[in-house]
């Protein structure tokens, strides 16, 4: 047999379907906004990629077609300036209602519905007012009553077709923000396996009276836009803390910070006013430029029944926005406080992140910081990346014992969690960072035993760096530094 004759090719039609659909599967959008912005638009230039590969597909045979259908509609994401998507997309559903059942996932990139009230933007010329609509089309009404004529009868019923065709006809005099917002309510209506959401920015209201009363929700991401003043909405951070919890089991948010509230508003907030705050099944946390309050924080993380993954990564969103006069002074941060609040997680907490290195926080240069302590007793924590600052705080004379500020003279080896596997540390380099983590080495066979790696590569290493990297290799852990 000819050599060559093993790499024959083999058309798609002549694959195995279960192939095949291996295959498609790969080419799924990824779903949840990235933290990093660089990042962030990675994805969504991927997942566009992706989309028009799964469209291309379901064009070349009806075969392919059937098979790739599915994956396609599985995922509905609006991209910024779009509009005519969400209603090409809806009325797609519309005409073939079975195409509703595929839809799990719904991602909205526009800031045409971003915070603020109707009022703000005048509409282009004269049309219909826009309230009436509303009074007509409750979401109670289209959960209720329009999915079932939808999915059932197969044909969208009368007021919904009416709707939406007083929206066509008049689409010039409406507010484009306020027409997505409605059109993704009745996509989210109509498509009965939704079950994760993503949103840059959100309307206070709309979250309130839409999705926080969607039992079907599983994950929500909700990404602020920095652009927008959020001081003058006191109230909106925690209502997407104190409200969301409760139906996901993810919750990603980007850029929040809470505002000055009024203690008596608090009182009515189950999470930052409640002395028994209530029990959710959340379990991951993500809070990217994180601006709350350490109490608030803590009551959150309390809530939590048995949380596996938490990151915050402290920050002030607004600093290049806002002028000397409107800023606000950054909330401190209580790194002791935040170790008792996870403390109720020691033994399903897996995944830690904090990162204080963009913190607002304005810090006497007098002034103590407190590390957050020891993590020894988190027995299922593997993975954890954290600024130097979180693991041996700042104490003014590091020479002399203080102990007026606990757990700075704890050796690193003695704060590791004992089941670590990976530790991702932000540090700037000196004598001191050496000396930590010469006894590290010294001392993690007994104290962090399934240890692998050590990233360091944050900024560049000193020379020492190398003998220590040395000395790690000895005892199986590899120390990563900047090349």
């Amino acid at each position: 047999m000819n050599p060559a004759d093993d790499f024959v090719p083999c058309p798609l039609s002549q694959l195995p379907d279960e192939l095949l659909l291996e295959v498609f599967h790969h080419l799924r959008p990824v779903r949840g906004f990235l933290a990093s912005d660089t990042d962030e638009k990675r994805r969504q230039e991927e997942n566009g990629r992706r989309i028009a590969s799964l469209h291309a597909l379901t064009l070349t045979a009806r075969g392919l077609r059937d098979l790739v259908q599915p994956i396609l509609y599985q995922a509905f994401v609006h991209p910024e300036h779009y509009t005519e998507k969400c209603r090409r997309f809806l009325r797609t559903i519309l005409s073939k209602p079975e195409l509703a059942e595929y839809v799990h996932y719904i991602e909205d990139q526009d800031l045409c519905h971003a915070l603020g009230s109707r009022g703000d933007v005048e509409p282009p010329g004269r049309g219909p007012d826009l309230t009436g609509l509303y009074d007509d089309f409750p979401p109670s009404h289209i959960t209720a009553q329009t999915k079932q004529a939808i999915l059932r009868a197969g044909k969208p019923s009368l007021q919904l077709d009416s709707w939406l065709q007083r929206i066509e006809r008049n689409l010039d005099a409406y507010q484009i923000k306020d027409i997505r917002q409605w059109e993704l309510t009745v996509l989210r209506a109509i498509c009965p396996n939704v079950r994760d959401v993503a949103f840059i920015d959100i309307d206070k209201a709309r979250l309130e009276t839409e999705l926080l009363r969607e039992p079907r929700l599983q994950r929500l991401w909700i990404k602020l836009d920095e652009g927008r003043l959020y001081w003058k909405y006191p109230c909106l951070a925690h209502n997407i803390f104190t409200q969301c919890l409760a139906v996901s089991e993810q919750l990603w948010i980007s850029r929040v910070f809470a505002a000055e509230m009024n203690r008596s508003r608090w009182a009515r907030l189950p999470l930052c006013g409640s002395a028994h705050p209530h029990e959710v099944q959340l379990t991951e946390l993500v809070l990217d430029q994180c601006e709350v309050e350490p109490d608030c924080l803590g009551k959150i993380i309390m809530s939590c029944v048995s949380l596996k993954r938490f990151t915050c990564r402290w920050g002030i969103p607004l600093r290049n926005t806002l002028s000397l006069e409107e800023r606000k002074p950054a909330q401190p941060i209580d790194l002791p406080g935040l170790n008792t609040s996870l403390s109720r997680h020691t033994s399903t907490l897996e995944y830690l992140i904090l990162d204080t290195l963009d913190s607002g926080w304005q810090i006497p240069m007098e002034q103590d910081v407190p590390p957050i302590g020891s993590l020894h007793n988190y027995t299922s924590l593997t993975h954890l990346e954290v600024a130097g600052l979180v693991l041996w705080g700042d104490v003014e004379d590091k020479e002399e014992e203080d102990t007026s500020v606990p757990g700075t003279n704890i050796p690193v080896s003695q704060v590791l969690p004992r089941n670590l596997e990976e530790l991702v540390l932000w540090t700037e380099w000196d004598t001191d960072v050496e000396d930590r983590l010469l006894e590290l080495a010294r001392h993690a066979t007994q104290t962090v035993p399934q240890l692998k790696t050590i990233d360091c590569s944050w900024r560049p290493a000193t020379e020492m760096a190398i003998v220590l990297e040395e000395e790690f290799a000895t005892i199986g852990i590899t120390l990563q530094l900047q090349s």
